[in-house]
Protein backbone atom coordinates (compact mmCIF):
# COMPACT_ATOMS: atom_id res chain seq x y z
CA UNK A 1 0.00 0.00 0.00
CA UNK A 2 1.36 3.62 -1.05
CA UNK A 3 1.97 5.80 1.69
CA UNK A 4 1.81 9.43 1.86
CA UNK A 5 4.43 11.34 2.19
CA UNK A 6 2.89 13.18 5.55
CA UNK A 7 2.58 9.55 6.98
CA UNK A 8 6.00 8.45 5.96
CA UNK A 9 6.78 11.89 8.24
CA UNK A 10 4.60 11.36 11.00
CA UNK A 11 6.11 7.99 11.26
CA UNK A 12 9.61 8.85 11.70
CA UNK A 13 9.04 11.53 13.82
CA UNK A 14 7.58 8.92 16.14
CA UNK A 15 10.35 6.53 15.83
CA UNK A 16 12.87 9.76 16.59
CA UNK A 17 11.31 10.94 19.76
CA UNK A 18 11.02 6.44 20.52
CA UNK A 19 14.09 6.40 20.46
CA UNK A 20 15.20 10.44 22.45
CA UNK A 21 13.65 8.68 24.85
CA UNK A 22 15.42 5.25 25.25
CA UNK A 23 18.27 7.17 25.08
CA UNK A 24 17.32 9.81 28.03
CA UNK A 25 16.19 6.46 29.98
CA UNK A 26 19.05 5.09 29.69
CA UNK A 27 21.85 7.49 30.03
CA UNK A 28 19.68 8.46 33.34
CA UNK A 29 20.26 4.35 34.40
CA UNK A 30 23.94 5.00 33.24
CA UNK A 31 23.91 8.23 35.86
CA UNK A 32 22.67 6.87 38.52
CA UNK A 33 24.41 3.80 38.42
CA UNK A 34 27.53 5.78 38.07
CA UNK A 35 26.64 7.90 40.97
CA UNK A 36 26.88 4.54 42.64
CA UNK A 37 30.72 3.74 42.09
CA UNK A 38 33.22 5.02 44.57
CA UNK A 39 35.18 8.11 43.46
CA UNK A 40 38.64 8.94 44.86
CA UNK A 41 39.15 12.80 44.63
CA UNK A 42 41.08 15.98 46.65
CA UNK A 43 38.73 18.83 47.70
CA UNK A 44 38.98 21.54 49.92
CA UNK A 45 37.33 21.69 53.01
CA UNK A 46 36.97 25.39 54.57
CA UNK A 47 38.11 26.59 57.92
CA UNK A 48 37.73 30.09 59.98
CA UNK A 49 39.76 31.15 63.34
CA UNK A 50 38.36 33.57 65.75
CA UNK A 51 39.96 34.61 68.87
CA UNK A 52 37.23 34.63 71.70
CA UNK A 53 39.01 37.68 73.61
CA UNK A 54 38.60 40.91 71.72
CA UNK A 55 41.93 42.07 73.82
CA UNK A 56 44.05 39.53 72.44
CA UNK A 57 44.70 38.90 69.22
CA UNK A 58 46.51 35.76 66.50
CA UNK A 59 49.57 36.82 64.70
CA UNK A 60 50.04 33.61 62.79
CA UNK A 61 49.17 33.03 58.81
CA UNK A 62 46.52 30.89 58.75
CA UNK A 63 45.11 28.28 56.62
CA UNK A 64 41.95 29.36 54.52
CA UNK A 65 41.13 25.58 54.09
CA UNK A 66 42.62 22.04 54.24
CA UNK A 67 43.23 19.92 51.29
CA UNK A 68 41.73 16.35 52.21
CA UNK A 69 41.81 13.62 49.65
CA UNK A 70 39.26 11.65 50.16
CA UNK A 71 36.84 8.47 49.09
CA UNK A 72 33.07 8.46 48.75
CA UNK A 73 30.56 7.72 46.40
CA UNK A 74 29.61 9.79 43.12
CA UNK A 75 26.57 10.78 44.34
CA UNK A 76 28.15 12.28 48.26
CA UNK A 77 30.93 14.14 45.99
CA UNK A 78 28.16 15.40 44.07
CA UNK A 79 26.41 16.72 46.90
CA UNK A 80 29.58 18.22 48.31
CA UNK A 81 30.04 19.98 45.19
CA UNK A 82 27.15 21.25 45.29
CA UNK A 83 27.23 23.23 48.21
CA UNK A 84 25.31 21.48 50.46
CA UNK A 85 27.99 19.88 52.76
CA UNK A 86 30.54 23.23 52.26
CA UNK A 87 30.07 25.09 55.63
CA UNK A 88 33.58 25.84 57.26
CA UNK A 89 34.58 24.23 60.78
CA UNK A 90 34.46 27.39 63.01
CA UNK A 91 37.62 27.13 65.55
CA UNK A 92 37.30 29.77 68.44
CA UNK A 93 40.93 30.23 69.68
CA UNK A 94 42.25 31.54 73.45
CA UNK A 95 45.31 31.23 75.59
CA UNK A 96 45.83 31.43 79.41
CA UNK A 97 47.99 33.86 81.06
CA UNK A 98 51.08 31.74 80.49
CA UNK A 99 50.32 30.46 76.80
CA UNK A 100 50.43 34.20 75.48
CA UNK A 101 53.04 34.61 72.80
CA UNK A 102 53.74 31.13 73.10
CA UNK A 103 52.92 28.95 69.72
CA UNK A 104 50.13 26.55 70.09
CA UNK A 105 48.97 23.59 67.96
CA UNK A 106 45.62 21.83 66.68
CA UNK A 107 45.55 18.52 65.04
CA UNK A 108 43.43 19.48 62.34
CA UNK A 109 43.44 15.60 60.88
CA UNK A 110 41.42 14.44 63.60
CA UNK A 111 38.89 17.36 63.50
CA UNK A 112 38.42 17.21 59.97
CA UNK A 113 37.64 13.60 59.73
CA UNK A 114 34.91 13.65 62.63
CA UNK A 115 33.52 16.06 60.92
CA UNK A 116 32.93 14.99 57.47
CA UNK A 117 32.16 11.40 59.27
CA UNK A 118 29.02 13.86 59.98
CA UNK A 119 28.45 15.43 56.98
CA UNK A 120 29.34 12.83 54.24
CA UNK A 121 28.11 9.19 53.90
CA UNK A 122 30.52 6.20 53.09
CA UNK A 123 33.39 8.72 53.36
CA UNK A 124 36.87 7.25 54.03
CA UNK A 125 39.55 9.85 54.80
CA UNK A 126 43.14 9.09 52.97
CA UNK A 127 44.59 12.50 54.22
CA UNK A 128 44.24 15.71 55.36
CA UNK A 129 47.35 18.65 54.69
CA UNK A 130 48.43 20.43 56.49
CA UNK A 131 47.34 18.07 59.34
CA UNK A 132 48.41 20.64 61.85
CA UNK A 133 47.70 24.24 62.38
CA UNK A 134 50.19 26.09 64.60
CA UNK A 135 48.68 29.47 66.10
CA UNK A 136 50.50 32.17 68.36
CA UNK A 137 48.06 35.13 70.57
CA UNK A 138 49.20 38.33 71.76
CA UNK A 139 47.71 40.93 74.14
CA UNK A 140 46.48 43.76 71.96
CA UNK A 141 48.16 46.90 71.48
CA UNK A 142 47.80 49.86 69.48
CA UNK A 143 50.20 52.80 68.59
CA UNK A 144 49.57 56.31 66.50
CA UNK A 145 52.85 56.37 64.33
CA UNK A 146 53.54 58.89 61.62
CA UNK A 147 52.62 58.40 57.94
CA UNK A 148 54.98 58.53 54.95
CA UNK A 149 54.59 59.24 51.73
CA UNK A 150 56.52 56.86 49.41
CA UNK A 151 56.21 59.45 46.36
CA UNK A 152 58.37 59.96 43.37
CA UNK A 153 58.57 63.38 41.23
CA UNK A 154 60.67 65.79 39.26
CA UNK A 155 59.77 69.50 38.48
CA UNK A 156 59.99 71.41 35.40
CA UNK A 157 63.05 73.67 35.01
CA UNK A 158 62.58 76.75 37.54
CA UNK A 159 60.29 75.16 39.69
CA UNK A 160 60.58 74.03 43.28
CA UNK A 161 58.99 73.05 46.38
CA UNK A 162 56.90 75.44 48.29
CA UNK A 163 57.38 73.62 51.24
CA UNK A 164 57.48 70.15 52.50
CA UNK A 165 54.73 67.57 51.08
CA UNK A 166 51.58 67.83 53.44
CA UNK A 167 49.75 64.80 54.42
CA UNK A 168 46.19 64.49 55.81
CA UNK A 169 46.63 63.18 58.09
CA UNK A 170 49.67 62.73 59.09
CA UNK A 171 49.45 59.91 61.59
CA UNK A 172 47.49 56.83 62.05
CA UNK A 173 46.70 54.49 65.06
CA UNK A 174 47.44 51.04 64.54
CA UNK A 175 46.44 48.09 66.64
CA UNK A 176 47.52 44.59 66.64
CA UNK A 177 49.77 42.56 68.92
CA UNK A 178 52.10 44.05 71.30
CA UNK A 179 55.30 42.63 69.78
CA UNK A 180 55.04 43.42 66.93
CA UNK A 181 53.47 46.87 67.40
CA UNK A 182 56.18 48.17 69.25
CA UNK A 183 58.48 47.60 66.81
CA UNK A 184 56.83 50.23 64.33
CA UNK A 185 58.06 53.44 64.17
CA UNK A 186 56.11 54.60 60.61
CA UNK A 187 53.89 53.61 57.95
CA UNK A 188 54.03 54.28 54.51
CA UNK A 189 51.82 54.93 51.57
CA UNK A 190 52.30 52.62 48.37
CA UNK A 191 55.05 53.47 45.72
CA UNK A 192 53.54 55.91 43.00
CA UNK A 193 55.37 57.71 40.71
CA UNK A 194 53.90 61.36 39.96
CA UNK A 195 56.07 62.32 37.20
CA UNK A 196 57.15 65.72 36.17
CA UNK A 197 55.36 68.43 37.98
CA UNK A 198 54.49 72.25 37.32
CA UNK A 199 51.84 73.00 39.49
CA UNK A 200 50.24 71.85 43.10
CA UNK A 201 49.72 68.17 42.78
CA UNK A 202 46.60 66.31 45.05
CA UNK A 203 46.63 62.68 45.10
CA UNK A 204 44.95 59.95 47.54
CA UNK A 205 47.39 56.90 48.33
CA UNK A 206 46.88 54.00 50.24
CA UNK A 207 48.86 52.85 53.18
CA UNK A 208 50.68 49.92 52.89
CA UNK A 209 49.16 47.84 55.41
CA UNK A 210 50.11 44.48 57.46
CA UNK A 211 47.55 41.94 57.07
CA UNK A 212 48.23 41.12 61.23
CA UNK A 213 47.22 44.78 62.16
CA UNK A 214 44.51 47.24 61.85
CA UNK A 215 44.46 51.53 60.89
CA UNK A 216 42.21 53.78 61.82
CA UNK A 217 42.84 55.01 58.41
CA UNK A 218 43.74 53.08 55.37
CA UNK A 219 44.23 55.88 52.87
CA UNK A 220 45.57 59.32 53.08
CA UNK A 221 45.59 62.55 50.94
CA UNK A 222 49.31 64.13 49.64
CA UNK A 223 49.66 67.11 48.66
CA UNK A 224 53.00 68.27 46.28
CA UNK A 225 53.06 71.77 46.89
CA UNK A 226 54.78 73.35 43.38
CA UNK A 227 55.55 76.97 42.65
CA UNK A 228 57.37 78.96 40.43
CA UNK A 229 60.70 80.52 40.73
CA UNK A 230 62.06 84.15 39.74
CA UNK A 231 65.77 85.72 40.11
CA UNK A 232 66.44 88.02 42.67
CA UNK A 233 69.74 89.75 43.23
CA UNK A 234 71.57 91.73 46.46
CA UNK A 235 74.39 93.11 47.97
CA UNK A 236 75.64 91.40 51.02
CA UNK A 237 78.49 92.79 52.74
CA UNK A 238 82.15 90.98 53.70
CA UNK A 239 83.30 90.30 56.85
CA UNK A 240 87.19 89.62 57.91
CA UNK A 241 87.48 86.24 59.79
CA UNK A 242 90.82 85.03 61.71
CA UNK A 243 92.20 88.87 61.66
CA UNK A 244 95.87 88.70 63.14
CA UNK A 245 96.73 91.90 62.45
CA UNK A 246 95.95 94.95 65.06
CA UNK A 247 95.54 97.44 62.01
CA UNK A 248 92.18 97.87 60.46
CA UNK A 249 91.87 96.27 57.00
CA UNK A 250 89.35 98.08 53.81
CA UNK A 251 88.32 95.35 51.60
CA UNK A 252 87.76 96.56 47.80
CA UNK A 253 84.98 96.30 47.44
CA UNK A 254 83.38 95.69 50.70
CA UNK A 255 80.32 93.79 49.35
CA UNK A 256 79.45 91.17 46.86
CA UNK A 257 76.83 90.75 44.08
CA UNK A 258 74.67 87.87 44.87
CA UNK A 259 72.09 85.82 42.48
CA UNK A 260 69.96 83.51 43.18
CA UNK A 261 66.69 81.78 42.38
CA UNK A 262 63.80 81.94 45.13
CA UNK A 263 60.11 80.52 45.18
CA UNK A 264 57.62 83.30 44.42
CA UNK A 265 56.12 82.76 48.02
CA UNK A 266 60.24 83.38 49.45
CA UNK A 267 61.19 86.19 47.42
CA UNK A 268 59.96 89.54 49.56
CA UNK A 269 61.17 87.43 52.88
CA UNK A 270 64.74 87.06 51.52
CA UNK A 271 66.89 89.72 52.92
CA UNK A 272 70.96 90.15 52.71
CA UNK A 273 71.40 89.95 56.55
CA UNK A 274 70.76 86.03 55.91
CA UNK A 275 73.74 85.76 53.94
CA UNK A 276 77.37 85.57 55.61
CA UNK A 277 80.13 85.97 52.93
CA UNK A 278 83.81 86.14 54.82
CA UNK A 279 87.41 86.53 53.73
CA UNK A 280 90.16 85.04 56.02
CA UNK A 281 93.41 87.00 56.65
CA UNK A 282 96.05 85.48 58.86
CA UNK A 283 99.75 84.08 58.54
CA UNK A 284 98.95 82.33 55.50
CA UNK A 285 96.97 84.61 53.33
CA UNK A 286 98.70 87.68 54.55
CA UNK A 287 100.93 87.88 51.81
CA UNK A 288 98.26 87.40 48.95
CA UNK A 289 97.54 90.43 47.34
CA UNK A 290 93.70 89.70 46.72
CA UNK A 291 91.85 87.45 49.07
CA UNK A 292 89.41 84.86 48.63
CA UNK A 293 85.14 85.51 49.36
CA UNK A 294 83.56 82.50 50.85
CA UNK A 295 79.92 82.13 51.37
CA UNK A 296 79.23 80.95 54.83
CA UNK A 297 75.59 81.44 55.09
CA UNK A 298 72.90 81.00 53.07
CA UNK A 299 68.95 81.50 53.35
CA UNK A 300 67.52 77.56 53.25
CA UNK A 301 64.75 78.51 50.55
CA UNK A 302 66.67 80.14 47.88
CA UNK A 303 68.26 77.68 44.88
CA UNK A 304 70.82 77.92 42.06
CA UNK A 305 73.02 80.80 43.42
CA UNK A 306 76.59 82.94 42.24
CA UNK A 307 78.25 86.21 43.29
CA UNK A 308 80.85 88.09 42.14
CA UNK A 309 83.45 89.00 42.72
CA UNK A 310 85.07 85.49 43.85
CA UNK A 311 88.18 87.92 45.01
CA UNK A 312 88.66 91.15 46.68
CA UNK A 313 91.68 93.30 47.28
CA UNK A 314 92.42 94.91 50.82
CA UNK A 315 94.49 97.62 52.40
CA UNK A 316 95.83 97.46 55.84
CA UNK A 317 95.18 101.31 57.22
CA UNK A 318 97.93 101.51 59.74
CA UNK A 319 96.73 103.78 62.91
CA UNK A 320 98.48 106.96 63.52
Amino acid sequence: MYKSHDTRRSELRKKVISFAIFFVLASIFWFLNTLEANYTETIKFPLVFEVKNREHIQTQNLPSHVNVRITTTGYELLRYYFGMNQHPIHFHLSAKPKELNKTQFILIRSIVEKELAQRVNKIVVENVWPDTVKYRIEPMAQKKVPVRANVKFKMEKDYVLKSALKLSPDSVVIRGGVNAIKTIDYVSTGFVDLGILKNTHKANLAIQSDPHLSYDKYRINVTVPIEQTTENVLDVPITISKNSTKHAIKLIPNHITVRFRVGLSQYKLITANQFVAEVEYNDSTKSQPILQVHIKRLPKSIYVYSFSPNFVEYIIEKND
